[in-house]
Parts: structure tokens; sequence; C-alpha cells
């Protein structure tokens, strides 16, 4: 008779490690760069959504295997792309996220800060 392997709950730190995998590196890589490019002097970062998505549909356009599969906005988040806060989390970052609500007009946006360090 063959054994049936036996599977263990997933932590909450395997959770985010294998997150971090299904998030391609070039989208990392561009929130880094729109991390790095909108600093300011007391650390704190406002990267705006629908630029951030733009960006990320440019360069999949521009990749082999991802330009026939993100060819829109919306393939960004059905892949749940943006869902990075816990992954920056991980990093140092204090990540907020706000939208709009009905009658606001700013446009949607990330906000990471840095973590302070408790003494």
């Amino acid at each position: 008779m063959k054994s049936i392997e036996q599977s263990r709950p997933i932590t909450p730190q395997d959770a985010s490690k294998a997150k971090l995998g299904r998030i391609p590196a070039f989208v990392i890589n561009i929130i880094n760069e729109m991390i790095i490019e909108n600093l300011s002097e007391n650390g704190v970062t406002v990267v705006d959504q629908g630029a951030l998505v733009d960006r990320i549909v440019t360069a999949a356009s521009e990749h082999d295997t991802l330009k026939d599969i993100i060819t829109c906005r919306e393939d960004v988040f059905k892949r749940k792309w943006l869902d990075v806060e816990q992954l920056y989390a991980d990093a140092g970052w204090v990540v907020g996220y706000n939208k709009p609500s009905i009658g606001d007009s700013f446009p949607a946006h990330f906000t990471f800060s840095p973590k302070q360090e408790r003494t």
C-alpha cells in the first residue's frame, strides 16, 4: 500500500515568500524604481497606482513571454501583482494604500514609510 504524503499548514512566513515568487521580479523592480524616484527627504514615498500599472503593462509588452498575457491594466489586477504590502512590510516599510471614495478626486496610491526603530 502506498503511503499518503502528509502536508502541513503554511506558515505566514512561507506564505509571504510564496507570494513574492508569484509577483514577477520586473514588477518588484518597477516598484523599487518608483520608490527611489519619489523618495522625499523624510524617507516617505508616494507611488501613484495608475503610473505604476502603466509601467508594468509597458514592461510586459516588451517581454517575450508576457506580451500576449498582459495586454491591459486589468490583467495586472487579476494577477494580484499589486498586492505587495506585506512583502514591503517584511522588508522594513510601513505600506499604506489609499483610493478615492465617491466624491474624492485624488488618484489611488501607495505610501511607503520606513518603519521606526523602537528604542
